[in-house]
């Protein structure tokens, strides 16, 4: 009698952002540390952006974004919702690009719906998911 072999489980595909502006060194290390972290819940790191500058013209968060278009991971690591930025209208469309694209966002030294209902960020997205019918982005 043949056995089926029972299926791995899928290890969630993890995409780091790391940004400390003003220092490289600060920036890869806290890159290193996400990748641990996502590692140690079982997930599988398929890429990671970097920058280590203010404002919006950011090389790594452009690739985020770009990868992020293409939907090939499941999750973002970041350390804090600050890490990507103070703009709440930049802040919306990112977060509803990972909606759209089914991918979560995970920071992992804040609660993101925490950070996000401490402003209007948070009612906007969920209006949002509820008139597109999406998740809201939280890991």
């Amino acid at each position: 009698k043949h056995m089926e072999k029972e299926k791995e489980p899928i290890a969630p595909r993890v995409w780091i952002y790391a940004r400390h502006p003003g220092s490289y060194t600060a920036t890869k290390s806290q890159a290193e540390f996400l990748a641990l972290r996502a590692k140690l819940s079982g997930a599988m790191v398929v890429g990671v952006s970097m920058d280590a500058r203010r404002g919006w013209r950011r090389p790594g968060y452009r690739n985020l974004i770009r990868q992020m278009q293409k939907s090939d991971f499941d999750c973002i690591y970041i350390t804090q919702m600050a890490t990507l930025g103070h703009s709440e209208r930049q802040l919306l469309r990112f977060f509803s690009l990972a909606m759209k694209r089914h991918i979560k966002v995970r920071a992992v030294e804040t609660s993101l719906p925490y950070q996000a209902n401490t402003c209007r960020l948070g009612r906007k997205l969920e209006r949002r998911a509820t008139k597109r019918g999406w998740e809201l982005p939280w890991a």
